[in-house]
């Protein structure tokens, strides 16, 4: 059994028991990141007896919005994005995006990382669109000595909240980009990586175990 298959495993046994006999666990899809998330869900409703709420916004800061963004709760997550401290979603984005362009591989092979950007660059548009304008304030006139103007006034803008209108054309273009599969590309490769590392450790342990063991 590969650590891959340990982590769904156990994901999936603590379902059934927290929900009951009578539910059977959710079903596998083979995402690693839907699955565990199913069944954490499961679970969650099973002890607080409410169904997980699709239109709760998610953490703006968390690596995974990109691959958790859907209709239901794309509004009220960008809204809540919009107000972060010095825009830090956008910055951060940008500079992950600049890395990604830059990235020459493990032996300095073609440049860029290509599921990155497929998926950071609509991301940044996305998270530029929720960003809140601020207001700018009107400019008084200048007068010259005898009261003529000398330079007029220059008028104010209000602030500009993106409405959820705009954010869901941001999120159709995001769609359209195909960044949906990219960002979960994007965020599945590494997990992925990392658990067929451990599988590789575990089956040389036992390996050298098994070499070990008195015949």
């Amino acid at each position: 059994m590969n650590a891959l298959t340990r982590i769904l495993l156990a994901a999936f046994l603590a379902a059934p028991v927290a929900v009951g006999a009578q539910n059977k666990p959710p079903r596998l899809t083979g995402n690693l990141v839907k699955d565990i998330q199913d069944a954490n869900n499961q679970v969650k409703s099973a002890v607080t007896g409410k169904s997980a709420d699709p239109t709760a916004p998610l953490p703006c800061m968390d690596i995974k919005v990109l691959t958790k963004l859907t209709p239901d709760n794309l509004v009220p997550t960008m809204k809540g994005c919009a107000q972060d401290v010095n825009n830090q979603l956008v910055n951060d984005t940008q500079r992950a995006l600049d890395s990604a362009k830059a990235y020459a591989g493990p032996n300095g092979g073609a440049i860029g990382d290509n599921d990155a950007v497929n998926c950071l660059m609509p991301a940044l548009a996305l998270f530029k669109a929720a960003a809140i304008i601020p207001a700018v304030p009107e400019t008084p006139a200048v007068l010259n000595p005898d009261g003529t103007v000398k330079t007029p006034a220059i008028p104010g803008t209000p602030e500009l909240d993106p409405g959820p209108i705009l954010l869901y054309q941001k999120y159709r273009e995001f769609t359209l980009a195909g960044a949906l599969t990219s960002c979960q590309a994007w965020f599945n490769g590494p997990i992925n990586a990392t658990t067929a590392a451990g599988a590789g450790a575990v089956g040389s342990v036992i390996g050298g175990a098994a070499l070990l063991a008195p015949k």
